[in-house]
């Protein structure tokens, strides 16, 4: 796969994982607690640990996109 093919399917990925945790929020709303210390297993932990991942992944191409 092309290295612009796959920063556009993080990019992509990501932005659906802020679509899935705005209608997480809507739906149970905000506690910060469990933001910053989601329960195991819980959509709070597999939303922090997959968007951590796709943002350290982007930011080498954000920073340099000709590399």
């Amino acid at each position: 796969m092309a290295k612009e093919t796959s920063v556009a399917d993080l990019v992509r990925e990501h932005l659906e994982l802020q679509r899935e945790f705005n209608q997480y929020v809507r739906e149970h709303g905000f506690k910060v607690g469990e933001y910053h210390a989601p329960p195991p297993g819980s959509f709070l932990e597999r939303y922090r640990k997959r968007w951590l991942e796709i943002t350290h992944l982007l930011t080498p191409a954000l920073h340099n996109p000709d590399e």
